[in-house]
């Protein structure tokens, strides 16, 4: 066979197994270019195939100044069209022939299907693979731009020092509160830097310490108290460079209106919830607040509408999936964090007292890393301190009883309970510290396949309420026994590559299940469920304490465990599946439906089944990566 003798001296198809090459040949088609032809001009719609020069040569040509400059050659077994073959873009320039051309022509899901189980041919198309992924995703989210316009619209994109005051009114440590009313009244702001006598941040002071701790005074003003007796000597800082979206969440959490932004200690800046409100976005500061004041479960659950129009507004404005996720996560941790107050004061009028010793109560899978969105399903669990073992019965019952409450609790405001009762209403997800400790090691020393589930679940860990350093203690233990647990880590796996991402979907017949349901298909399930099993298993086994996927795979890339190219295109990959599940569920209430993750692939745009198709190749590409490690 010629092509075959061709290929097997033809990089990247030199690396491929034989039966890998018959395959190809069995897909090539042969196309000739008499001498001084084009094969596509500039401008051209991609012809969505790769080009293998086996016969003459091609020149690439690129307009200059009304007429074409010759840029390169391709000569046989060189390769080009690589740029824009897998999409619909246009060609940025022209290959014509400087001789009779004859060009073997590879289709994309011949091409795709290579990627996908042969690392090595994926790698050599790595850096197409990832600028195309990228841009799709770009263009998802910003709208088609990634230019100067898109950017000054979307608040998400600015930098602090672009949001910030400057410079910052300030006084020093001992000057007097009344010295310091006169600069905020003279200067009509609502904060002061309070500076060390080299010129660093010492601390702030805002309208409210004013109020707070000299509204009283009695003494005459020269025995007012001074700036380090008033101010907060631990002032939020940010640098200069963090993102909008980092001042956004640093307020919400803190709780504070005033963050100063500081290079090496020394105030460059300062941001307010003022300059803020100017770059939009402030619904999330207005739930915040009301969340925060509500004393009952009939006041929470109201509040939840109010999220879903914040993230119409956060779409709108182009705020990136992690940001979205961040601020969901924020809304949803706080009204779990008020359900329990709630239900820990329900508890105590019932007669039952306040909790008898610290406890944390932590959540998992999807809430656990940071990635629950309108469909919320509870899946909690509580650890809480040892205690003597003749207390050990009565105190395990009240925290069922607590536990009980919470689940309840949050039932009643939105979020659902689940098939598997992974609850902490549950005895098994409801226990002392050593409990926990002893079923960790029977879960991970003695693993059995059963365990897969629950496991999967549990490193996901991440604490919302009580005692943080209770469930870190016990998600530190988890990572200790797992990364050392072969067995399970390899059972882990084998069971997330049981089901493989479908990338028949995208081939020109949809056949079974997909076809029986009008293309519809189940993102979470289909895609980004394999995306999130196998990063989590490579994270157990270095040990990785990071729940979020991204985080996690970022951390695999710095440690060089998935090569930093291969992160960066399964990074593009999983938030552009992310915006495809955020847009997809808000059309969904939009129009009156249940805000699930299946979707019609037939109502997609060209642009957004494009880059779902990328995407599940590279999931696709990870699960096989995945299988080549485990």
């Amino acid at each position: 066979m010629e092509a075959l003798s061709f290929l097997e001296k033809t990089v990247p198809f030199c690396h491929l197994p034989k039966a890998a090459l018959f395959q190809v040949c069995s897909k090539l088609k042969a196309q000739k270019f008499p001498k001084d032809s084009y094969v596509f001009k500039k401008g051209d719609k991609s012809h969505e195939v790769l080009y293998i020069v086996y016969q003459g040569l091609a020149e690439v040509v690129v307009a200059n100044e009304n007429r074409e400059v010759g840029y390169s050659f391709r000569k046989p077994h060189d390769i080009f069209g690589e740029t824009v073959f897998l999409s619909t873009s246009t060609y940025p320039a022209s290959v014509k022939s400087v001789r009779d051309l004859s060009c073997y022509l590879l289709d994309v899901e011949t091409f795709e299907d290579l990627c996908v189980k042969h690392h090595s041919f994926a790698k050599f198309f790595h850096q197409v693979l990832s600028e195309r992924m990228r841009s799709l995703y770009q263009d998802l989210v910003l709208g088609g731009s990634c230019g100067v316009t898109a950017l000054e619209s979307n608040p998400f994109r600015h930098r602090l020092r672009e949001v910030m005051t400057s410079p910052v009114s300030s006084c020093y440590l001992n000057d007097s509160v009344g010295k310091i009313a006169a600069l905020m009244v003279e200067n009509r702001i609502s904060s002061v830097a309070v500076l060390d006598e080299e010129g660093s941040i010492a601390g702030i002071i805002t309208e409210r310490d004013l109020v707070d701790k000299c509204m009283n005074l009695t003494q005459p003003p020269d025995a007012w108290p001074i700036a380090k007796e008033v101010m907060d000597a631990d002032p939020v800082q940010l640098p200069p460079d963090d993102l909008y979206f980092q001042g956004l969440m640093t307020m919400v959490r803190h709780k504070r209106k005033h963050i100063l932004i500081t290079e090496e200690g020394k105030p460059l800046g300062i941001v307010t919830i003022g300059d803020l409100i100017k770059f939009r976005s402030l619904g999330t500061f207005s739930i915040i607040e009301d969340i925060d004041s509500q004393s009952t479960l009939a006041g929470l659950r109201r509040i939840r509408p109010r999220l879903e129009s914040l993230l119409n507004s956060l779409v709108v404005e182009k705020a990136g999936p992690d940001e979205i996720y961040e601020i969901v996560t924020e809304f949803n941790d706080r009204v779990a964090g008020k359900t329990i107050k709630l239900s820990e004061q329900a508890l105590a009028e019932e007669g039952l007292g306040l909790p008898p010793v610290e406890y944390c109560w932590f959540t998992m899978d999807s809430s656990g890393r940071k990635e629950q969105l309108l469909k919320k399903e509870q899946n909690n669990g509580i650890i809480f301190a040892d205690v003597p073992e003749g207390k050990l019965p009565e105190v395990t019952e009240y925290f069922l009883k607590l536990g009980e409450k919470i689940v309840f609790g949050l039932e009643q405001v939105g979020f659902d309970k689940i098939d598997g009762n992974t609850l902490a209403s549950n005895p098994d997800w409801c226990s002392s510290s050593s409990a926990w400790f002893q079923r960790l090691e029977a879960w991970i020393a003695d693993f059995q396949p059963a365990n897969i589930l629950p496991l999967n679940k549990f490193f996901d860990l991440r604490p919302v309420y009580g005692r943080v350093s209770l469930a870190a203690g016990l998600k530190q233990y988890s990572l200790e026994l797992g990364s050392q647990a072969k067995g399970m880590l390899v059972s882990m796996a084998q069971d997330e590559l049981k089901s493989e991402v479908p990338l028949n979907l995208f081939k020109k017949t949809i056949t079974g299940k997909y076809k029986q349901n009008g293309q519809k298909i189940n993102l979470k399930n289909e895609a980004c469920t394999h995306v999130v099993n196998c990063i989590r298993v490579f994270a157990i086994r270095e040990g990785i304490t990071a729940t979020g996927t991204l985080k996690r795979l970022e951390e695999l890339a710095n440690k060089g465990v998935i090569p930093r190219e291969d992160a960066e295109y399964i990074d593009a990959a999983y938030q552009s599946l992310l915006v495809l599940r955020i847009k997809n569920k808000l059309e969904k209430l939009a129009a009156g439906g249940e805000p699930d993750d299946y979707i019609n692939l037939a109502a997609l745009t060209k642009k957004e089944y494009d880059t779902l198709r990328e995407a599940f190749l590279a999931a696709s590409q990870l699960q096989n990566y995945t299988r080549a490690h485990f």
